[in-house]
């Protein structure tokens, strides 16, 4: 599926190229099929079970038939092969039926997939800065904590600090939160690069990162961090 690149106030980005009304028309169109292979099958089931019954009943209970079982059933069946033969077909069809829509729900599942995984890529990865008349690209991995400045937003990489114009709260939701989480009104961190939180007896806590910053956690933000982190990736060391 193909995805096209976008940028806004120098930020760049990829969006995917699906459309919200084909994701909504497969939603829809998935009940719609169950249904009606439920109830097709249900309903030919229940003709075909009623139509061999009175066959086998006919000659059992020898109703207006005196003659043996085996003698009178080929009879009651050859009188009935019409609706033996259509019930037949429709469980055939809905066999049929049922198979196709378990192809189109790993269809679906699929879809959902390749979704995620684009919206994923829509967020940002690169943020451009111009610098003395210099166009530099901020790799997003390379920052360790974004702090508001007014209307710009100071991203920290190691030992440089680089100025983006734009607020922190539009810089924010164009992130990957998996990435960066908000520890502060004014400063978010990359949740890869926490490596310790120490509780405040104020209800705050104090984040090291892994760069030997030290910030302070708002007790707003505390129970965020936590769950951020506690769905972050397990390193193998």
């Amino acid at each position: 599926m193909a995805s096209a690149k976008a940028s806004i106030f120098g930020l760049t980005a990829l969006r995917p190229s699906a459309t919200d009304e084909t994701s909504a028309r497969i939603r829809s169109e998935r009940p719609c099929r169950a249904v009606l292979a439920v109830h097709g099958l249900g309903a030919a089931s229940v003709a075909f079970s009623l139509i061999v019954v009175s066959c086998l009943f006919a000659p059992l209970a020898q109703v207006g038939d005196t003659r043996p079982f085996m003698a009178a059933l080929p009879e009651h069946l050859t009188a009935n092969w019409l609706l033996l033969a259509f019930s037949i077909a429709g469980l055939t069809a809905v066999l049929h039926a049922a198979r196709f829509l378990r192809a189109d729900q790993a269809r679906v599942v699929a879809y959902v997939a390749t979704e995620a995984g684009e919206a994923k890529s829509a967020y940002l990865t690169q943020v451009q800065i111009k610098t003395r008349g210099r166009l530099a690209i901020i790799d997003l991995n390379t920052v360790d904590w974004i702090e508001a400045q007014g209307n710009y937003v100071a991203l920290h990489c190691g030992a440089r600090t680089h100025l983006l114009r734009e607020t922190l709260s539009a810089l924010a939701v164009k992130l990957d939160p998996g990435a960066f989480v908000r520890i502060h009104r004014s400063r978010l961190v990359a949740t890869a690069r926490i490596a310790e939180i120490h509780p405040l007896a104020s209800g705050d806590a104090l984040i090291w990162l892994s760069v030997g910053t030290e910030l302070r956690l708002s007790r707003n933000h505390r129970e965020e961090v936590h769950e951020r982190l506690a769905s972050r990736p397990q390193s193998d060391g």
